[in-house]
Order: structure tokens, then sequence, then C-alpha cells
């Protein structure tokens, strides 16, 4: 079952069973967003709201994007590795018992990351090039 059909048994006021499962796993999946946010110190209401949530994702995504952009600069041409380093130091220093496992992963997510936005920046500028000597 996909979700927008659960979404139409659930609006029909007849949900199957799967819909009612698929229903209860977006609610907890909501509670557990929350909860993250909520551990951070991003949010201090006690329950969640979807427009809250969708702002704090928003922000979120941007710092990481606005972080990225900044760390593909050139002068920070070795912060993926150094990155990744970390990363191995953590593990091999216990692991979850240092950092949690989703920030001990997230060092190489980052750097993989740094490493992409610098990509896609080279292609605007090669782009941006390319456009202005056919002009």
């Amino acid at each position: 079952m996909t979700y927008d059909q659960a979404i139409e048994s659930l609006e029909a006021g007849t949900p199957s069973k799967e819909a009612l499962e698929l229903a209860a796993d977006a609610l907890a999946f909501v509670q557990g967003l929350h909860q993250m946010f909520s551990e951070n110190g991003m949010t201090s209401s006690e329950n969640p709201t979807l427009n809250e949530l969708e702002n704090l994702i928003d922000a979120t995504h941007g710092e990481l994007g606005a972080a990225c952009l900044f760390l593909c600069e050139p002068s920070f041409s070795r912060v993926p590795d150094m990155l990744r380093g970390i990363s191995k130091k953590l593990e091999s220093a216990g692991g979850a018992n240092v950092a949690p496992v989703v920030v001990v992963k997230g060092f190489d997510r980052l750097a993989k990351r740094i490493e992409n936005t610098r990509i896609q920046m080279q292609s605007l500028v090669n782009t941006t090039v390319a456009a202005s000597n056919a002009t």
C-alpha cells in the first residue's frame, strides 16, 4: 500500500489495517524527529507540530548547506580528509561510547557532502565560463 492509498483510506473513514499501521509509523516518525530536535535544544514545545518540524528541517538543511559551501573553498581542501580521520579515531576509541553513532558516521557523510559541493561548484564555474566564452 502506498502512502497516497493509505491517506485515501483514512480520509474515507474506513481505514484498512495496513493504512492504520502506516499512519502509526508516520506518527512515530514525527514523534522521534521532534524528540531529536528537542534533545538538541532546537525546540521547547512538548508536542510536535508539523509546521515547526518543517521549519527545523529547513533550518538544519540550510545550515549544513552553508557550512559545506564555506568548507568547499580551496583553503579548506584538507577538511574532508580531516573529517574522515576524526571518524576513524572515534571508531577506534570506542565509537558509540565516545560519540553517538550518527555523529561518528556524520563526519564521513559531511566529508562526502563537502566533496560533492566542490564538484557542483566547479561544474557551475565551468558552465558559467563556457557560457561567457560563447558570447
